[in-house]
């Protein structure tokens, strides 16, 4: 990356206060660096993955500037050599952003193989109870009731499901973060890149299956209105219930999603909204096409 996009990278408030955090003390561990800047814990983890280039950890996992960290860190002191005056944003701008972008819910999943493993498991095992059970199919942001129900078909549009999911938001991503204009596809299949990119996708699998459990939304009140006999799904507006509450469900995974992706991908929110929202229209579009 060259020097003006590293400046870039530091426009934003809170990694400008990591990088001079990290800066001034030399070498400093992630508790310490949490305390100091007064942020969450998945907040901290997701700007320290965007700022790789700038920031490493030694041997004892406490951080520091890399060379190139070193020079814009001076650059930044010399632009703006009151630190002080770079604030904390209010608990009202943090309180909102933990709700929209709760990237939060993914620095734990995305950085314990433990935590990947316990919760993607989890959570496509919940999907997977709440769809057989009301007798929905999910083909990517739809949850839809097929005429006649089959688990074999159900376990094939569930799987093809989750490949074009993990493929398009990666491809979408790596377009997006401009990772296409300084390295090749081709790099993927070195030898020695194989198992951490393998890894690497589990992980950004896990997160998404995480991402996905707001659409067992439908098929949960589905279930309920069949067990207490309430009504909601079999009266004369029961089809408006249904839309809203799959576009409830749909609002909530693509929310979920962009943490996710700007987390995993380390894009930018924006960035990482706009390929949650393409994977949106894709859905949609794939919807009519079925139809």
């Amino acid at each position: 990356m060259s020097d003006e996009e590293l400046l870039w990278l530091v426009r934003h408030k809170v990694r400008r206060r990591i990088l001079l955090a990290v800066g001034e003390a030399g070498r400093i561990s992630a508790t310490s660096l949490k305390e100091k800047l007064g942020i969450s814990t998945g907040s901290l983890y997701y700007n320290l993955r965007q700022l790789a280039p700038l920031i490493t950890q030694d041997q004892r996992r406490n951080y520091m500037l890399t060379e190139q960290g070193e020079r814009i860190y001076r650059v930044v002191t010399q632009q703006s050599p009151d630190t002080a005056a770079i604030k904390p944003p209010s608990k009202l701008i943090t309180t909102l952003s933990n709700i929209f972008f709760p990237v939060w819910l993914f620095s734990p999943i995305y950085e314990s193989a433990g935590a990947s493993a316990i919760v993607g498991g989890t959570s496509i095992a919940l999907i997977i109870l709440l769809l057989v059970n009301a007798r929905y199919e999910l083909v990517l942001l739809h949850a839809v009731r097929p005429d006649s129900f089959s688990l074999q078909f159900f376990g094939l549009k569930l799987l093809l499901t989750l490949i074009a999911a993990h493929a398009y938001l990666s491809f979408v991503s790596w377009l997006l973060g401009g990772r296409a204009h300084t390295s090749k596809l081709s790099t993927y299949f070195k030898s020695q890149d194989i198992l951490p990119a393998l890894a690497e996708h589990g992980r950004f699998l896990a997160c998404m299956m995480a991402a996905f459990l707001p659409m067992g939304l439908l098929p949960g009140v589905t279930i309920l209105d069949r067990v207490f006999k309430l009504g909601l799904l079999t009266g004369e507006y029961s089809f408006i219930i249904r839309d809203v509450l799959l576009v409830i469900s749909q609002t909530i995974t693509v929310l979920l999603l962009t943490a996710a992706i700007a987390y995993a991908k380390k894009l930018r929110w924006q960035s990482a909204l706009a390929a949650a929202f393409s994977f949106f229209y894709l859905s949609y579009g794939a919807s009519y096409f079925i139809r």
